[in-house]
């Protein structure tokens, strides 16, 4: 999705003098055991994008989860009508011309780390579940893993091109 992203950017027109877009890819899994009773797997898949106007002086924005060309051309357009709203009240003075063009690229290397199935993540949580009874006054036993997938794309007006990627794993443990 991200990769299309530039090509529809390209063909993106405002009256603004810098417009950026901010796009975002996550896909989130979240899997928990407690008192020794595994909980419904879930699985998020989330994506959108943020546009952003400046004009001399103005600063708008609109997020949306159209990232159809249609669909973000109504966004930056949205975004510049609120640049165009704040141009005479904002207490920054946004000036268009200083907008900074960063450059650049970043993949976490999960190269040589486990990648641990699903299966192999629901028996470490059980065992660790099924370990946490250690004492009769225990009374709620949880372990829970989430993993995060993340990837950003931000693009300007003025020819900056960000990328990065993130994975995320977040073990819990909980005993009460």
């Amino acid at each position: 999705m991200l990769d299309a992203l530039r090509d529809t950017f390209r063909q993106l027109r405002s009256p603004a003098p810098f417009w950026s877009l901010r796009a975002v890819a996550e896909r989130h899994e979240f899997l928990a055991f407690r008192q020794d009773a595994p909980e419904p797997p879930r699985l998020a898949i989330e994506r959108g994008a943020m546009l952003t106007a400046v004009t001399d002086g103005g600063y708008g924005y609109c997020a949306t989860s159209d990232v159809s060309p249609a669909g973000l051309q109504a966004a930056l357009d949205r975004a510049t009508v609120w640049a165009d709203a704040t141009r005479a009240v904002s207490v920054f003075r946004f000036d268009p011309r200083r907008m900074p063009v960063p450059r650049g690229e970043y993949a976490l290397d999960t190269s040589g780390k486990p990648d641990f199935s699903r299966r192999a993540l629901f028996d470490f949580l059980a065992e660790e579940c099924r370990r946490a009874k250690r004492d009769a006054r225990i009374v709620e036993r949880f372990a829970s893993v989430d993993r995060r997938d993340l990837e950003q794309l931000y693009l300007t007006s003025n020819g900056g091109d960000v990328w990065q990627r993130f994975h995320y794993t977040v073990p819990r443990a909980r005993v009460v």
